[in-house]
């Protein structure tokens, strides 16, 4: 199953340029799974690598507990392509963790 892939958005507004955005997120079956971390705030030149930033932390929603809680992938990724490929891979081959579609 594809992730759908969300950034947050672009801050607007008196003091916008205060404001931090965060980094993108994916979610499956309508529940946000995938979260994308890192100690700067987003902005598109350092996602497409024109300006530097620290290394990106994927965290993946583990909904086999009895309460969910995010858990930390181990390997860290130095580009927000890698991220998601890494984040797209867990989920194809951990079916299990895919949230399931509430029919009713």
């Amino acid at each position: 199953m594809k992730l759908k892939w969300k950034v947050s958005e672009k801050p607007t507004g008196r003091f916008g340029s205060f404001q931090g955005r965060a980094w993108p997120s994916a979610e499956l079956n309508g529940e946000r799974v995938v979260q994308i971390l890192c100690t700067y705030n987003y902005h598109p030149a350092k996602a497409r690598g024109e300006w530097p930033h620290d290394e990106l932390k994927v965290m993946v929603m583990n909904i086999n507990l009895e309460k969910p809680a995010w858990r930390a992938m181990k390997k860290r990724f130095s580009n927000l392509n890698d991220a998601k490929d890494a984040a797209q891979i867990f989920f194809d081959q951990n079916p299990d963790w895919i949230p399931k579609v509430d029919k009713s």
